[in-house]
């Protein structure tokens, strides 16, 4: 842990994994859990085969406030790993049969979502009883497993069997929700948006992190109840300090909306979310430092919030860093490096990347064309 956080020492996530590792193969759960996560989850780690060749840029050193050392774009070695669910799997089964809560219920997750498995519902409904066992699980912004238990048993059960009376007492948010779910989308009872909201509100009042969430589009967009921005801040709010990076991005979005609100609320908002490796805020944080928007201007902060964007896969980021590449602004002038950014902005159907490619084309050196044409052989 100290060497993931360079508490102590330099930070090096080689050495980092090593230790983790080590005691995960001697049976402790918790580092079996660590490792379980960042193959579940794809956060960065050296060591395991990752999707793309390079790394999110450096974090710039002078950008206020600073991203921190934990960030998933906060390191420039071992970005992007493949997730690998079976590796995922294996490591929860190790910490989960030793009794980890939170393991149980990721593997409930797993099972139940068929995220790069088969999905099992049996395995499913078995891993979120083992974990309601033992109460509440995880970390902020899990919903109980207790409630997934319920919503589990109702697959068996048919789609409209969901829809028994809510009432108040233990576990309740969780029974809410799934009649939401039903109502919203017309499965085994009418279509009734005003419905679906209804039990939302039930369940985030209970603090339940996705009605939370939910609740806050509805009131954004007017979906079964009156559009109230007031409300749907409030409800983003109640998400974001349970760390859900959407609604942490959505507050800083409502809170620039509102021109009487303090843009560095904004900004502090859309820091927590790029720091959980939200792309859109991390984008929207890019472009405030670009722009001197609610922070000072800082072009090396603003390449390096586009550059983690960019490379989990939006499409803006990619002519913004194509365009900083080619100009040399916040970063060394690479056309090269330009060249790449810009030809995946101009495939995603970026406006103005198609035309700014061919003006970095035509300014540059034989060398420099060489080297792309060398590039998309390796590529091709």
């Amino acid at each position: 842990m100290m060497y993931e956080g360079g508490k102590g020492v330099a930070q090096d996530l080689d050495v980092a994994l090593g230790w983790y590792r080590r005691a995960a193969e001697q049976g402790y759960a918790r580092a079996q859990f660590a490792l379980a996560l960042r193959y579940d989850s794809g956060r960065a780690w050296p060591g395991i085969p990752p999707r793309r060749s390079n790394g999110c840029a450096a974090p710039p050193a002078r950008a206020m406030p600073r991203p921190s050392s934990t960030s998933r774009c906060a390191t420039t070695r071992g970005q992007d790993l493949a997730q690998d669910s079976l590796q995922a799997i294996h490591w929860y089964e190790r910490a989960a049969e030793q009794g980890h809560a939170s393991s149980q219920f990721n593997l409930a997750l797993i099972h139940d979502s068929g995220s790069g498995v088969p999905r099992d519902e049996a395995a499913a409904l078995r891993w979120y009883r083992r974990a309601a066992e033992q109460g509440p699980c995880g970390g902020p912004g899990q919903p109980g497993p207790a409630l997934r238990a319920r919503a589990g048993r109702r697959t068996r059960r048919g789609a409209g069997s969901a829809l028994v009376s809510p009432g108040r007492g233990p576990g309740f948010a969780g029974r809410a929700l799934p009649p939401g779910q039903l109502h919203d989308a017309g499965k085994g009872v009418a279509h009734d948006p005003a419905q679906a909201a209804a039990c939302y509100l039930r369940a985030a009042e209970q603090g339940h992190l996705r009605a939370q969430f939910d609740l806050g589009l509805r009131f954004e967009s007017g979906s079964g109840v009156p559009v109230d921005a007031v409300q749907a801040l409030h409800w983003y709010r109640r998400a974001a300090e349970q760390d859900y990076a959407p609604a942490q991005h959505m507050v800083g979005v409502l809170l620039e909306r509102d021109g009487t609100a303090d843009p560095f609320e904004a900004v502090r908002w859309y820091l927590r979310a790029a720091e959980g490796g939200h792309a859109p805020a991390q984008f929207a944080l890019g472009l405030r430092y670009d722009s001197a928007h609610g922070v000072a201007r800082d072009y090396v902060a603003a390449f390096h919030w586009y550059a983690c964007a960019a490379r989990r896969g939006h499409a803006r980021a990619r002519f913004n860093v194509g365009v900083m590449c080619a100009t040399g602004q916040g970063t060394a002038r690479d056309p090269v490096e330009a060249y790449g950014w810009l030809a995946s902005a101009a495939d995603a159907g970026v406006p103005g990347a198609g035309a700014y490619l061919k003006r970095v084309v035509a300014r540059m050196a034989v060398q420099e064309w060489e080297r792309v044409q060398e590039r998309l052989g390796q590529a091709g």
